[in-house]
């Protein structure tokens, strides 16, 4: 068993970088629109997968930031963000191995909520994105990759779209 912490992570908006900026990114969450088999003189309904569900990420500040809020206030912009992150792996040996995790996303601003002003309180605005694109690489090795765009969904490098793909034609 591997015990690993993430201790330094920088984001980037288009290739500049947001270091000292953000306070915390909410990461896409995978999931499966789900629907439920319901079978004449069965005992129950099986609940089976089905495509996946739309992504977002959400983006927290330490404070306003003109270059932020100006991307963000372009609802109608694609924009990649890319968190780079540091994280210090155990092994069961006890070996310290700094190895490098990499989140990139694409897509739109969808929502820009600037702050609220209160007296001695830090303003520290969110930010939005719907993500059409995600590619997660763990030690410089792509382990999942979803465009939802295009109808790729890989994982460890399997194509689990790529029937589909063929189907229609693609």
């Amino acid at each position: 068993m591997n015990l690993a912490n993430a201790h330094q992570a920088v984001l980037y908006i288009d290739g500049v970088a947001l270091l000292g900026n953000v306070s915390e990114v909410e990461l896409p969450e995978l999931a499966s629109n789900t629907f439920t088999h319901e079978v004449l003189g069965g005992i129950g309904e099986v609940e089976l997968p089905g495509y996946l569900s739309k992504m977002e990420s959400k983006i927290k500040t330490n404070a306003p930031y003109r270059q932020l809020e100006a991307i963000t206030s372009d609802m109608t912009r694609i924009v990649t963000l890319t968190l780079m992150a540091n994280v210090q792996v155990v092994s069961p040996e006890g070996a310290y191995v700094n190895e490098p995790r990499v989140y990139i996303m694409r897509g739109f601003p969808k929502k820009s909520a600037l702050g609220t002003y209160k007296q001695t309180d830090k303003n520290m605005p969110e930010y939005e994105f719907a993500v059409n694109y995600l590619e997660v690489k763990h030690a410089n090795v792509t382990i999942l990759e979803v465009d939802l765009l295009t109808l790729t969904y890989k994982v460890n490098g399997v194509d689990l779209a790529s029937q589909i793909r063929s189907n229609l034609g693609l």
